[in-house]
């Protein structure tokens, strides 16, 4: 992987002087937490036209093998296991009501199930000699979302997949400093984000409670046809019933830069790179291990959800987008996680999260 993204880096300063762009979009993440929540996605600063859709629709492989933690303040016990595959869709509407503020909509319909990636992941872990995080000790293309509170399972439903509308989210968008080029809309902006939830009990595809994210915008073209953005933000967790007890901290803050480096005026290169802060108080929680071997603990930590709960959450996409002659524009990419820190105890300051482990994505925006 560190192979990958050197490269990737490298395309990245080849294609900085060259090509156009300009529209972007940023990339929805499915880790499971995060998608009860909905959390928020970078976004461009402003807009081309005062119009437009984005269609997302991805496939990812979540793998945190179970964990067993206790409270440190009360006692409870509790556990965790997520292992599935999710398929997803999110429909995004939006228009601008005055030339500085826009309104826009967004729906997910999500499918989590069994999967068909897991040979497919390991094989590759093997391939390159790296870590298997216990993949083979558990069934292939499984489904698993358990979510445990002194035993008692929050998703008791015997089932071998799970689907819906379960979430939707209203966004405003304040452009207060435009600076239009031919590379992007781009400037400054500040956007609130109200997600609501499509049912009133928490499932596994929804927290049950409303969410309230504010972010700050910036976007700076590069030359003359490339153009970066950043996005800044803090999202308010509402109640969650299924984590109800557990040590949590109610306020995510999520950092992102994006960059469209063009080769012509129809293809670009995108790579983008998220950092998510913890949805847990690591403090506040005792992992427990029986297995008695200081190493394969490490293994059994890794390989769970402790990183993707306790630790902040990286990811990253690359990939590539396509304009047509009209002005809509494909964007595919591949997306992967990641984090900062000796976590792994591999000596390298690298993790993992595992929760996508796996993502791949195509979108489509167009505006009139």
């Amino acid at each position: 992987m560190k192979q990958l993204r050197t490269a990737f880096w490298v395309l990245g300063i080849i294609f900085f002087f060259c090509g156009e762009v300009h529209a972007f979009t940023s990339y929805r993440l499915p880790n499971p937490l995060g998608w009860m929540h909905f959390l928020p996605a970078g976004e461009a600063p402003g807009w081309q036209k005062p119009f437009w859709v984005q269609l997302e629709m991805g496939h990812a492989n979540i793998w945190n093998a179970p964990i067993d933690l206790q409270n440190n303040t009360n006692g409870d016990l509790y556990s965790y296991f997520a292992d599935f595959e999710t398929s997803y869709s999110v429909l995004e509407m939006g228009f601008a009501l005055f030339p500085s503020l826009s309104l826009s909509f967004e729906v997910p319909y999500t499918y989590m199930g069994t999967g068909f990636l897991d040979a497919l992941i390991d094989a590759f872990h093997v391939m390159i000699g790296g870590n298997r995080y216990s993949r083979p000790n558990y069934p292939r293309d499984a489904f698993n979302f358990d979510i445990k509170t002194n035993g008692v399972d929050y998703f008791p439903e015997n089932t071998s997949y799970f689907d819906g509308v379960n979430n939707w989210k209203i966004k405003s968008k304040w452009w207060f400093y435009q600076k239009k080029s031919y590379s992007c809309a781009c400037g400054l902006s500040l956007s609130l984000q109200v997600k609501f939830p499509g049912r009133t009990n928490t499932n596994m595809l929804s927290s049950g409670d409303l969410d309230y994210s504010a972010l700050l915008h910036m976007g700076f073209p590069i030359f003359k046809e490339s153009a970066m953005w950043l996005t800044m933000g803090a999202t308010y967790l509402g109640e969650n019933k299924a984590f109800e007890g557990w040590p949590r901290y109610r306020v995510i803050q999520m950092y992102e830069s994006s960059f469209d480096f063009s080769v012509d005026r129809y293809w670009g290169i995108l790579f983008q790179v998220r950092a998510e802060s913890p949805f847990m108080k690591r403090e506040g929680l005792t992992i427990i291990d029986y297995s008695g071997d200081p190493y394969q603990e490490v293994v059994n930590r890794v390989s769970s959800g402790w990183n993707s709960l306790v630790n902040w959450r990286g990811s990253e996409a690359f990939g590539a987008r396509y304009r047509t002659s009209s002005g809509s524009q494909w964007n595919f990419l591949f997306i992967e996680d990641w984090g900062a820190g000796g976590y792994d105890d591999r000596g390298d300051y690298l993790y993992v999260n595992n929760a996508p482990d796996l993502v791949f994505l195509l979108q489509y925006f167009s505006s009139f």
